[in-house]
């Protein structure tokens, strides 16, 4: 029986849903980086909250919480199950080649912008490339140089190691249990 009275609807606001979810080609250049490193989704998962060069590639700032490590297994188990594990990376690159950004020649203007100096030193500072015996290029993460290892490409000094592409003079600070990444005053 209508009593001729509406009740009131229930209205989530945009906070009570929750945080939005990670764009498909955020969670695509994970995974790649993910498959790279030989990361467990755990692990990928704390990479993208406390690495500087996953956080500077991902364009997220450096106090972004991340996500949850299942969602990287259930965004590959709906790729595969739809069959598109080649179509993301195919999509992107013709746009870079459509863009006229990958190819023999790179316009020379690109090298001269300020943030890609700054990705080219991160990433150099971060990985290295070597050509194996049978001309297969391999990009590993550096390591850093432990005393019972002299050879190997360790990390740069903390000094001359930029902590946060987004202020490049900022560095990693350390006193007893504290650590920041900033500036040092010294009074």
């Amino acid at each position: 029986m209508d009593t001729g009275v509406a009740l009131p609807r229930t209205v989530q606001s945009p906070s009570a849903r929750g945080r939005p979810g990670w764009s498909p080609s955020r969670l695509a250049l994970v995974t790649v980086l993910q498959r790279a490193e030989n990361l467990t989704g755990r692990q990928a998962a704390e990479a993208v909250r406390t690495r500087i060069d996953w956080q500077y590639l991902l364009g997220l700032a450096w106090d972004d919480p991340g996500f949850d490590h299942t969602v990287l297994a259930e965004f590959r188990t709906r790729i595969a199950d739809a069959g598109l594990e080649r179509a993301a990376l195919d999509a992107l690159l013709a746009r870079l080649v459509s863009e006229g950004l990958v190819n023999s020649s790179s316009p020379a203007w690109l090298r001269e912008i300020p943030a890609v100096g700054v990705l080219r030193t991160v990433l150099r500072q971060n990985y290295t490339r070597t050509v194996t015996g049978n001309g297969r290029e391999v990009i590993r993460r550096r390591e850093k140089r432990r005393e019972k290892e002299p050879e190997g490409d360790g990390l740069p000094p903390g000094h001359m190691r930029i902590a946060a592409p987004y202020d490049t003079d900022a560095r990693w600070g350390v006193k007893r249990e504290e650590f920041w990444l900033g500036y040092k005053p010294h009074v």
